[in-house]
């Protein structure tokens, strides 16, 4: 006789994703755990970014896992060649990050930045205030941190 789980499904994603366009420079924010199951969200995030500027920054910096789906999907957004006029900055890698990127050789197609080379361009003052007026909401979905 085997065990059957009973735990309910999460009632948030692993990852929570956040996109801002000021002026050319789209900000993608990504907080959590990026895999296969959440690749979608990033895509999707990195096409609304793209069809806005012409520099995507993506930070990562409260990402602690990436898997081959997002990595896959990193790669599309790099080598895309209706992209080319794209330029795409990955921002606050974390050193296991950063790794995870070199070994996919990701940081020969995207310009990788650690923590303390991380500042974006995109005026983050006033996405935290929008973000605040907008309660914390990511996407339509609670931020992880308001979910737990």
């Amino acid at each position: 006789m085997g065990q059957h789980d009973t735990r309910a499904p999460l009632p948030f994603p692993f990852m929570s994703v956040d996109v801002e366009v000021s002026g050319t420079a789209a900000l993608v924010t990504l907080v959590g755990e990026c895999d296969t199951s959440e690749a979608g969200r990033l895509a999707e995030a990195l096409q609304t970014a793209r069809a806005q500027a012409t520099e995507i920054q993506i930070d990562v910096s409260g990402l602690t896992f990436l898997d081959s789906g997002a990595l896959q999907v990193l790669y599309r957004a790099a080598t895309d060649p209706d992209g080319a006029r794209t330029h795409i900055v990955v921002l606050g890698a974390t050193p296991g990050i950063r790794r995870v990127l070199q070994i996919a050789r990701l940081d020969t197609y995207l310009d990788v930045r650690d923590s303390e080379d991380s500042a974006p361009r995109v005026d983050e003052a006033r996405l935290r205030r929008q973000r605040a007026a907008d309660g914390s909401q990511l996407n339509g979905r609670p931020a992880m941190s308001d979910a737990v």
